[in-house]
């Protein structure tokens, strides 16, 4: 086999992969779950809570010296444009709104 279709077959390999993967991890909620719910379950799924809270769940490697600085940062920006506690806390008391 040739250099160049051993590199192409690696790069299909990977996506494939990486395809697979982001099908297992990313799923539509329950159908039987009310409308509510199933935002409740993507905004928790999706990782959006991970920087849009008060006490956000920092990732391992928010401890390393420069990635950590970043991630720090990113997540203080989050929370600052948008704090999504009020919404979730909506959602799970089947509000319609914030108010």
């Amino acid at each position: 086999m040739k250099k160049s279709s051993k590199i192409i077959l690696s790069v299909l390999v990977v996506a494939v992969v990486l395809f697979g993967t982001y099908r297992i991890v990313n799923k539509a909620p329950s159908t039987s779950l009310d409308s509510n719910a199933q935002m409740a379950e993507i905004i928790e799924s999706s990782g959006c809570m991970a920087c849009h809270t008060a006490n956000p769940q920092l990732p391992f490697y928010a401890n390393f010296p420069f990635a950590g600085k970043l991630v720090k940062e990113d997540i203080r920006l989050a929370y600052r444009s948008f704090d999504m506690d009020p919404m979730m806390e909506a959602l799970k008391k089947g509000k319609k709104s914030v108010k």
